[in-house]
């Protein structure tokens, strides 16, 4: 017996911070890349790096955030099911 699905609303905020996770990712890649190149100086090379790391970080807890939520959904889920299995 499958239980019915809960939850909607933390599954959808799951799934929005792995996509912002990604989007996060390749915006500062991109930036940094474009500083490292068009800024040129020491200076140029620092922030784009810095901009690199930093949007490694924030996608690094965005993911793992979304995947959090989701693995704590999968588990109430696969414990309501046995529940209700047990039950009938």
């Amino acid at each position: 017996m499958e239980a019915p699905a809960k939850y909607g609303l933390l599954n959808f905020i799951a799934i929005v911070l792995k996509a912002l996770a990604w989007i996060v990712l390749i915006a500062t890649v991109i930036g940094g890349f474009l500083a490292i190149f068009n800024l040129g100086s020491g200076l140029g090379s620092v922030t784009g790096i810095s901009s690199i790391l930093m949007g490694v970080l924030g996608f690094l807890q965005l993911y793992a955030l979304g995947s959090i939520l989701s693995i704590l959904i999968e588990i109430e889920r696969k414990t309501r099911s046995l529940a209700l299995q047990s039950e009938g």
